[in-house]
């Protein structure tokens, strides 16, 4: 952002909601130009959950990794393919979600080689080409954090963008898997982090704004496929929390975004949708139909009674 959020409106609230008998709940708002996800993390932490706050020194980019950003930014020159089931867009969302287990996913990345993102980037790859019977690839937003290892608890906004072609025109499963971790490999994924700070904390925003807004323009990805990494184990005062399950939030101009996280031993793919958009809860029900279908081309067996398990009751 050019200029820190305006002070005209409160930057965070926080409302108690009471219920019947012992039940209560908390709605926690902040400006995303404020706090990314791990951030939010970090603070929910501190406030509810004992965890001493903690400062951390800000590491020195390097301005030359800015230029590990261009091959990325140049892509964005190929427009995304349209969308049959993307109408006009209506302001209004709903929510759909589908749940598999880690262990599932775990074991589809140990057999094939992966890493359990690239299967979750294969497995949306059958749902996005199930869903829109689209004959080319697809290209997504993928935000990335950029935060070194040793700044996790570094508060603020730390994201980059990277456009990524899901391979949908691709109709064999394991092959899918294949060009997703072709495309998303850690040496990949690794220089885009660091050419994304490099190009926030380095390059002046006239050149590094255009730049990050053509990486997530509705015209050149036609979606974004998020993936949020919580804390292994959260409590909120002495209790644990039992799921977790992310509300994404829609860009500018956009219909779609989904974002998967997995906490304790359950993967939940969130998909936010403009009510504009047709068959939206097809999408989350695919990925989990996919993920099955990648468990057989790998030779695991999911043990699943059903493709798309609902969530568990209790705190989220």
């Amino acid at each position: 952002m050019p200029d820190p959020p305006s002070h005209d409106h409160p930057l965070w609230r926080m409302w108690l909601l009471p219920g019947e008998g012992a039940q209560w709940g908390l709605a926690f708002a902040v400006h995303h130009g404020v706090l990314d996800g791990t951030a939010v993390m970090r603070a929910l932490e501190v406030l509810f959950a004992g965890r001493a706050a903690s400062t951390v020194e800000q590491s020195a980019g390097s301005a030359p990794a800015a230029a590990r950003v261009v091959p990325n930014v140049l892509r964005t020159l190929r427009s995304a393919p349209e969308l049959t089931v993307f109408g006009e867009l209506t302001g209004q969302r709903r929510i759909d979600t589908a749940a598999v287990p880690v262990a599932e996913l775990r074991a589809i990345a140990d057999g094939a080689g992966v890493s359990v993102g690239q299967v979750h980037l294969a497995a949306l790859a059958g749902a996005v080409r199930r869903w829109t019977a689209v004959a080319a690839d697809v290209p997504v937003c993928v935000p990335v954090d950029t935060r070194c290892p040793d700044e996790h608890d570094r508060s603020g906004v730390h994201l980059g963008l990277v456009r990524i072609a899901l391979p949908t025109a691709t109709a064999d499963p394991g092959r899918r898997l294949h060009l997703a971790a072709q495309r998303m490999s850690q040496r990949r994924m690794s220089s885009a982090r660091s050419g994304a700070r490099a190009l926030i904390d380095q390059v002046p925003v006239r050149w590094s704004g255009p730049a990050l807004r053509r990486l997530g323009d509705r015209r050149n990805v036609a979606l974004t496929a998020s993936v949020f990494r919580s804390a292994p184990a959260l409590t909120v005062l002495e209790r644990p929390v039992e799921d977790l399950c992310a509300l994404p939030w829609l860009p500018p101009g956009h219909g779609c975004f989904t974002i998967l996280t997995r906490y304790r031993s359950t993967a939940t793919l969130s998909v936010l949708t403009d009510t504009g958009v047709a068959h939206a809860a097809e999408l989350a029900r695919n990925w989990a139909e996919e993920v099955a279908v990648l468990a057989a081309a790998t030779g695991v067996n999911s043990g699943r009674r059903d493709s798309a398990e609902p969530m568990s009751p209790g705190a989220r």
